[in-house]
């Protein structure tokens, strides 16, 4: 079980969650998935609706095809900045 807090500006974001073990020595499992509605902290477990509506990641190498092939609705894109 995992214990979760989104912070204010980035709830309506897609979300990558790194879940450690009991003893937290090491990260165990990832997740992709899309915004995180709940303003409070929550206890979720590998199971939870949230996490079964996205996508669970083999390794981290994954990540950037996994973000690429879905279809993400509505969340609020990360602003890009030009440097000057």
């Amino acid at each position: 079980m995992w214990l979760l807090h989104a912070t204010e500006g980035e709830r309506r974001r897609v979300t990558l969650m790194a879940g450690m073990n009991p003893e937290n020595t090491a990260l165990e499992a990832y997740f992709v998935t899309g915004q995180m509605k709940n303003r409070t902290k929550i206890h979720i477990s590998e199971t939870h609706d949230w996490l079964e509506r996205g996508t669970r990641l083999n390794d981290l190498r994954s990540f950037y095809n996994v973000i690429m092939s879905r279809q993400w609705k509505h969340i609020t894109p990360i602003r890009t900045f030009q440097r000057s």
